[in-house]
């Protein structure tokens, strides 16, 4: 939003609200707050460089066929995005979801959903909250976590959402494949 608001005559100008501040990470106590969601016991972080927006109680249309963690394809202004359940590879059950929000992550083509337990929150995280080790996790996601974080919130992962969503298509094609031999 900065980029796109920035100013033309060259003064400093102040932060438009809900427009966050650069945070300098090297001190300690310094922390960085992040929108994330909580499935389980698990967070997952969305990077502040990554568009995502929540859809309450969206349209989802069913695709036949398809594996029980691709819940169908939803819209967001025009744009088709698949919807997923990642509570599998989380090794994570959530109670039914009908007519439960969405969290849409990146853009256009590249646009995913994700079902939610609930409404995604903000979290702050300091460098003192950084794991130096990457606790045990489902063996499904641990290739893709880049840090690790614990707060008293819970367990705070940022993870790769394009290499773990690229992984997704590809066991959803060889689904497609096994299917088509069966």
């Amino acid at each position: 939003m900065s980029d796109e608001l920035s100013s033309v005559s060259g003064e400093d100008t102040q932060p438009l609200p809900g427009e966050e501040m650069a945070v300098n990470l090297t001190d300690q106590d310094a922390s960085e707050v992040y929108h994330a969601i909580k499935l389980g016991a698990i967070g997952l972080l969305i990077p502040s460089d990554v568009r995502s927006e929540v859809a309450l109680t969206p349209v989802i249309c069913e695709l036949p066929g398809s594996p029980g963690w691709i819940r169908g394809v939803t819209t967001l202004r025009g744009i088709a995005a698949p919807v997923f359940t990642i509570d599998p590879f989380l090794e994570h059950m959530s109670q039914k979801r009908s007519g439960r929000a969405v969290a849409l992550i990146g853009e256009g083509d590249f646009m995913v959903g994700i079902e939610l337990d609930s409404l995604p929150q903000r979290v702050s995280l300091s460098r003192k909250d950084r794991l130096s080790n990457t606790p045990p996790l489902p063996a499904s996601i641990k290739p893709f976590v880049k840090e690790s974080y614990k707060n008293q919130d819970g367990l705070w992962l940022m993870w790769d959402i394009d290499g773990f969503f690229s992984a997704v298509a590809e066991l959803a094609k060889a689904s497609d494949i096994n299917s088509e031999n069966i």
